[in-house]
């Protein structure tokens, strides 16, 4: 109880005591004849003990009232959803492989993370452009090169590999096709002279593709590699029959000649991508290597003439 309410109800109790008191020792005692203003002063008396009364069972009432205390309001704080901003475009700048043996091969690649906080680094390899098989996963987290061994594999057999990058957001992306042979069978065939072996095309849009090859100088050096293609399939075919690589003239869709090493050394893959091709329309291609000979005298070695339809629009 407060101090206010304790004093409102002492004083309450002190008057009710001042009129309810009738001293008895030392008293005098005085006989009025009855009037009308003693009449007047009991019904004042009884008025104000009322009244008392009436105070009283208020505050009862309010001593026994529940008092409920409520907690501070707590504002609520609400943020704005997370917002992601795209990819960190890890960057697959080379790849290369060691060949171990007959069934093991190290690949390796250089990645470049562009400011991401790591990424899972893997090879995708295998026997044709498919690429069907994954070698195991590492997570790096910093610039650097990443090698894994490849083990298990047939004996004497080309493969094709491309190293892969996933970014913190699940981006990914791809090194350059490459080849490499296991031990076993060599790929030197039954002569000494350079050899190129045409692929299957992939990526074959409406107006695009990405054509494939590989050449192996053999005991030659400084070959140029290059793609022809086009529209004619014959065209495409007589290349082969030329002595060097200007005997081979363009002739707008029906042949065009594109260029990919001027100094090939060595066994190795190679694969570009052709642009501004007819939709709906078959295209023929074979990879070819211009070297000169024993004799010092300009010659061609060319792979199968492989084709390919362009998507529909």
């Amino acid at each position: 109880m407060s101090n206010i309410k304790k004093t409102t109800v002492s004083l309450l109790l002190a008057i009710f005591m001042c009129v309810s008191y009738v001293p008895y020792a030392n008293a005098t005692t005085y006989y009025y004849p009855p009037t009308y203003q003693t009449q007047n002063n009991d019904a004042q008396i009884q008025m104000l003990l009322n009244q008392i009364y009436a105070l009283m069972a208020q505050l009862q009432a309010l001593q026994t009232a529940p008092h409920y205390v409520y907690p501070p309001t707590i504002p609520v704080v609400t943020y704005p959803p997370y917002t992601y901003h795209g990819s960190y475009e890890v960057e697959v700048s080379s790849s290369d492989y060691d060949v171990e043996n007959d069934s093991e091969v190290t690949l390796s690649a250089v990645v470049d993370l562009n400011g991401a906080s790591f990424a899972n680094v893997w090879f995708e390899y295998g026997q044709d452009g498919d690429l069907d098989e994954d070698s195991t996963k590492t997570r790096i987290t910093s610039n650097r090169t990443v090698a894994i061994m490849l083990s298990n594999l047939d004996e004497g057999e080309r493969y094709y590999f491309r190293a892969v990058a996933e970014d913190p957001s699940g981006s990914l992306t791809y090194g350059p096709l490459k080849a490499f042979e296991t031990d076993g069978n060599s790929h030197n065939g039954n002569g000494d002279d350079p050899e190129a072996s045409t692929n299957n095309a992939q990526n074959i849009n409406d107006d695009s593709a990405q054509l494939y090859g590989t050449v192996d100088m053999n005991d030659f050096d400084n070959g140029v590699v290059f793609f022809v293609y086009g529209e004619d399939e014959s065209a495409i075919d007589d290349a082969a029959d030329e002595n060097s690589y200007n005997d081979i003239v363009s002739d707008g869709d029906n042949l065009q000649k594109l260029t990919l090493s001027s100094n090939a050394d060595g066994y190795r893959s190679f694969w570009t991508s052709v642009y501004g091709l007819d939709s709906d329309t078959d295209h023929y291609f074979r990879i070819c290597v211009a070297y000169d000979d024993e004799d010092n005298d300009g010659a061609l070695s060319c792979g199968d003439v492989e084709n390919f339809t362009t998507d529909n629009n």
